[in-house]
């Protein structure tokens, strides 16, 4: 499935790809990705930024995001909860960073040491080391926090939580304006403001990147096309090649040659 909702837990690990193409996560939680090496492209409620070795990314919760990389890339992720620490639940609630990013000159000195030292003692799964690694993940907030500005999320940031998970969980389904309008008593011209104010893109085209997205991870595994095209939700094979060639920049088939 090409989105995911994170409820509980925390995760933290090396990457040394990303591959998620368009990959879209939506959840709870707060991610940090920082890169010792390589570059991606992150995109952030439908704005795209691209992230270099020596840049640390920093979403915020329901914060609808995906990344994609063209080479190999090396830097650690981590994902945890908003309520770490009682002083930042607020902050992680209410607002968002207005720009997401902090470069390598921005930064600690000691950043790469201290995810490091986060990592390790995650990874050991001990009592102790647990409250090490939430202390140095805590110091790493403490660090990078301040330095970035905010802003306040807008009155409509949980209607359009709730339409995004609607549409995430429902995507494989014959959903359109109407359904969403009848099914949350608003009108699809409303909801197609939220859509173009809030991501910067149109409802067809939002639902058609989940779509497309669920038909790359199937095309990969080999399976038929015409079989892809109405599993992942699409009415017929001719708006499925449009969608998957505007979003992929290529063909079906041609995405599997290439992956080949």
């Amino acid at each position: 499935m090409s989105f995911h909702i994170r409820e509980f837990g925390s995760e933290l690990y090396i990457i040394n790809e990303l591959n998620w193409v368009p990959y879209f996560h939506i959840h709870n939680h707060v991610e940090i990705v920082y890169l010792t090496s390589g570059s991606f492209t992150a995109i952030l409620d439908n704005t795209s930024y691209t992230v270099r070795a020596g840049d640390l990314l920093f979403v915020f919760p329901h914060q609808i995001h995906y990344y994609h990389a063209t080479e190999k890339i090396e830097g650690y992720i981590c994902v945890f909860t908003p309520n770490l620490h009682p002083k930042l639940k607020s902050v992680f609630r209410k607002k968002t960073p207005t720009h997401p990013i902090l470069h390598h000159k921005q930064l600690p000195t000691d950043i790469a040491c201290s995810l490091r030292k986060t990592f390790e003692n995650y990874r050991r799964e001990e009592f102790y080391s647990t409250l090490v690694s939430d202390a140095y993940l805590l110091k790493i907030l403490g660090e990078i926090m301040p330095i970035f500005t905010y802003k306040e999320n807008t009155a409509d940031h949980d209607t359009v939580k709730q339409i995004l998970i609607h549409c995430i969980e429902n995507y494989t389904e014959p959903i359109s304006l109407e359904t969403l309008s009848q099914k949350f008593n608003l009108s699809q011209t409303y909801i197609s403001r939220l859509f173009h104010d809030r991501l910067h893109t149109s409802y067809i085209d939002f639902i058609n990147k989940i779509r497309v997205g669920h038909a790359c991870q199937q095309l990969e595994k080999g399976c038929n096309i015409t079989e892809i095209a109405f599993s992942s939700g699409f009415s017929s094979i001719s708006t499925f090649n449009r969608a998957f060639l505007k979003h992929m920049g290529t063909s079906p088939r041609e995405y599997i040659k290439s992956k080949h």
